[in-house]
């Protein structure tokens, strides 16, 4: 939580003005000789937005204005502007553009938010699914391009309502960028909601064995998860690890394997004597 405080002289008398603002919250106290002046909590849809862009809130004090104002930095650079004028500095500093306030905007507001807490999510378990899954069975290992859309679409589905709530505002250059990446990013959504059926249905369909003899196997320069070709003519590819799990060589020979049950991808092998 960043806090600041000030004395001022306002009409002979003596103010001591403090700010508190908390860092993940996003809420801001004002208080004035110790009592609460202004109290503003953001909720869940306001969590990016105050982590996004400069945030004031105003209150009159007597004859004067009070504002407090947020800065997104490292932390958060509070300032304090009385009747105009900076507190800090002394500059005479404008007031901020007023945010739309309809409900579109209050739902790109949540989509942030959602987009913002996404990323730590996807960062944690795409690691410990990457990691760890293909130890835990056939069926875990099935479920990390699962594990993945849960994270990529609230990301890409909530980055794209914020962005297109953007393409609003500003100049025309920035409401194309901002329009475009939208539009992008709530595709690439659409897409991980076309392929949950699929995904869903690996994990919990039944898991079939086979038994082939591979001719090859590709590590695909390591871009992509290895594949491998069998004699039959068919070609497996395995299950991702986000790179962060050591495949099995397969050189040739003959192989007990297991696929998925829906997009057949390969989940476990052990060579056959």
């Amino acid at each position: 939580m960043g806090s600041k405080s000030w004395s001022l002289d306002l009409d002979g008398q003596t103010k001591r003005v403090q700010v508190e603002h908390g860092y993940w919250s996003g809420t801001t106290v004002l208080r004035v000789d110790g009592v609460v002046a202004l109290k503003i909590v953001p909720g869940f849809g306001g969590f990016a937005d105050h982590y996004a862009h400069p945030s004031e809130y105003a209150i009159h004090l007597g004859a004067h204005e009070l504002r407090v104002r947020i800065t997104p930095a490292r932390t958060y650079d509070l300032d304090l502007i009385v009747d105009g004028r900076s507190v800090s500095s002394g500059a005479v500093l404008p007031h901020l553009p007023q945010p739309l306030d309809d409900a579109f905007y209050r739902l790109g507001k949540l989509g942030a938010s959602l987009a913002m807490i996404a990323v730590p999510y996807l960062i944690v378990i795409l690691f410990i699914f990457g990691r760890y899954a293909p130890e835990w069975g056939p069926r875990w290992f099935a479920a990390n391009d699962l594990v993945l859309a849960t994270g990529v679409l609230p990301l890409t589905a909530g980055l794209g309502l914020w962005m297109v709530n953007m393409a609003r505002l500003g100049s025309l250059a920035g409401r194309l960028f901002a329009g475009g990446f939208g539009v992008a990013s709530l595709w690439v959504a659409a897409v991980s909601v076309v392929d949950l059926p699929g995904q869903l249905a690996d994990v919990f369909g039944q898991p079939e064995t086979r038994t082939v003899t591979v001719l090859a196997s590709d590590d695909n320069g390591g871009k992509n998860a290895p594949t491998i070709r069998t004699a039959g003519g068919a070609t497996y590819q395995w299950s991702s690890s986000f790179g962060l799990w050591i495949y099995p060589k397969m050189t040739s020979g003959t192989y007990e394997i297991v696929v998925t049950a829906n997009r057949h991808r390969l989940v476990a092998s052990r060579p056959v004597d």
